[in-house]
């Protein structure tokens, strides 16, 4: 009887469990634990293993799975089945396998072949939907390692510092954009305080800014989105950045926003109106 075979295969941004149906030369046919399938190259499967039914092969529900991946199944019957329950336990943590542990065991940059990470967390014997977990454990623990041409490698001390930077950095954006909507359902409902900070203060400049520059503002990259702006209509978004800036008392009307767009700022730099005095004083 016919070993099956099994695959790790990213579809989008998720790692996905699937068998393999047909060697189609260097790709590969796999049905997903949903039932749907995809063509694969078979440089692009993350990992490729044999592996046996959660039940035996010699039982009713094997023979029924091994009959059904024969006949190119797709997504019915024992197969399928048999393919979910096992995707399901080899999304569970294995016994054993501890993340921190294992990256303070390795050497920083350190890049070890699968294989022997496999015998070092599960032991030697180990293979099949074992090995299929481990290596999913690992994709997931991404923050600590990442996959190398040989297997996996320990993230050194500047990466994890990277990451958490990237953590911050992204944690901060999310902040800003809660903020921004936060200030946006004020301005809508007619609630906006005068009093809300340095912060509100610089928000209310990027929208005079959007106005006076439209797709030009280094702003409009950050809020086109959270403001929910169209980039092809600006007639109906200056008419909605004019209401939000009435509402916040901070509308300074259509001349200046021409004089803003023209780089024409008010006033006048202290030394040069230092220099202007002087001059006047003579005769």
């Amino acid at each position: 009887m016919e070993v099956p075979r099994y695959a790790l295969v990213q579809v989008e941004r998720e790692i996905r469990f699937g068998w393999v149906a047909e060697h189609l030369g260097r790709r590969r046919r796999i049905v997903l634990e949903d039932g749907s399938e995809r063509v694969e190259a078979a440089k692009r499967i993350l990992y490729e293993w044999e592996g046996e039914p959660v039940e035996s092969e010699g039982s009713p529900a094997g023979h029924r799975a091994a009959e059904d991946r024969a006949a190119g199944d797709r997504g019915s019957g024992a197969a399928q089945d048999q393919l979910r329950e096992q995707a399901r336990r080899a999304k569970q943590p294995p016994a054993g396998f501890d993340g921190i542990a294992l990256h303070a065991r390795l050497k920083p940059g350190q890049s070890l072949d699968f294989a022997t990470l496999a015998a070092l967390v599960l032991g030697e014997a180990a293979r099949g939907w074992a090995r299929a977990g481990l290596y999913y454990a690992l994709l997931g623990a991404s923050g600590l390692f990442r996959r190398s041409r040989e297997g996996f490698a320990a993230r050194s001390g500047v990466e994890l510092k990277q990451q958490a930077e990237r953590a911050a950095a992204l944690r901060s954006h999310q902040d800003g954009l809660e903020q921004v909507g936060a200030w946006l359902q004020a301005l809508e409902a007619g609630n906006w305080s005068p009093g809300t900070g340095p912060e509100a203060a610089e928000f209310l400049s990027q929208l005079e800014s959007l106005v006076a520059f439209e797709g030009r503002s280094p702003h409009w990259k950050a809020l086109v989105q959270p403001l929910e702006l169209p980039a092809h209509d600006w007639e109906e978004n200056r008419v909605k950045l004019k209401r939000w800036l009435e509402a916040a008392g901070a509308w300074k009307g259509w001349s200046a926003v021409w004089l803003l767009g023209s780089g024409v700022t008010e006033g006048f730099a202290p030394e040069l109106e230092a220099r202007a005095r002087v001059l006047a004083g003579r005769p």
